[in-house]
């Protein structure tokens, strides 16, 4: 069964296989477009032999100039792919050293919030408090105002040594899919325990303590990710339905 889903996204399902060439590894689309260029020629020179149409040494004097351009052709592709694979390489251990950088240097900010607050997710009211220094509800603090200033600090540097690499995701530097890898629970799981400051942090009365653009890349690469896991999530669905579909045949 062929269902083109748009142009950019053949599919080919049958059973449970399902082939996507969007979803390929750099070396299988590299090794599918230098199959394509190695069988033109020979379609060109063989088939029109096979079929009749014309004589065996006129057919190779009308594929050799095909031939020796798909060579060519070839050989920069090769060239491009190898330049791209090292790129890509440094690429994913540029963000692996970066993400392991943020983990090592926020370890103390990540307690100190752990042992104030715990794993809860900050109501809006208590990220308006956090933002404007008033007095943080549904929470009691051993030391009060200190406390609070601690924990706005702490959290503010975890949540910017992020957006460093969100950004460095978004300038190329870094690689996401890496990051998602690796860490991409964890960076989501921050932004979104603490997006209620984030959010007052943008819209704060102080002038001095709002920043619109606060943390924009951060919020732009955890919608990413979520959006992956989605995806993700739907494709895992439609693959048990294929898996059921064949099971009641």
């Amino acid at each position: 069964m062929l269902a083109v889903t748009d142009s950019t996204n053949l599919r080919l399902n049958w059973g449970m296989w399902t082939i996507t060439p969007r979803y390929w590894s750099s070396a299988a689309r590299t090794a599918a477009v230098v199959a394509i260029l190695v069988l033109v020629p020979l379609a060109a020179g063989v088939l029109p032999v096979l079929l009749g149409w014309v004589k065996p040494d006129r057919a190779l004097s009308s594929a050799a100039p095909i031939a020796a351009a798909s060579v060519a052709t070839i050989s920069l592709v090769l060239t491009a792919f190898s330049t791209m694979s090292g790129w890509a390489r440094t690429k994913r251990a540029a963000t692996i050293e970066a993400y392991h950088r943020w983990n090592s240097d926020t370890i103390e900010q990540r307690k100190t919030v752990a042992r104030l607050i715990g794993d809860q997710a900050l109501s809006p009211e208590q990220g308006r408090a956090l933002v404007d220094r008033k007095p943080l509800p549904d929470v009691v603090l051993a030391n009060g105002q200190q406390d609070q200033d601690l924990l706005a600090e702490s959290i503010r540097s975890i949540l910017n040594g992020l957006e460093r690499i969100a950004v460095g995701c978004e300038m190329g530097v870094f690689d996401p899919t890496t990051l998602r890898q690796l860490g991409g629970t964890t960076v989501a799981r921050c932004y979104v325990r603490w997006e209620e400051y984030v959010k007052h942090r943008r819209s704060a009365q102080n002038s001095e303590e709002r920043f619109k653009n606060a943390f924009v890349a951060l919020e732009d690469l955890v919608r990413m990710f979520q959006s992956h896991a989605a995806k993700a999530e739907g494709r895992q669905i439609d693959l048990e339905w294929i898996a059921a579909r064949s099971r009641r045949r």
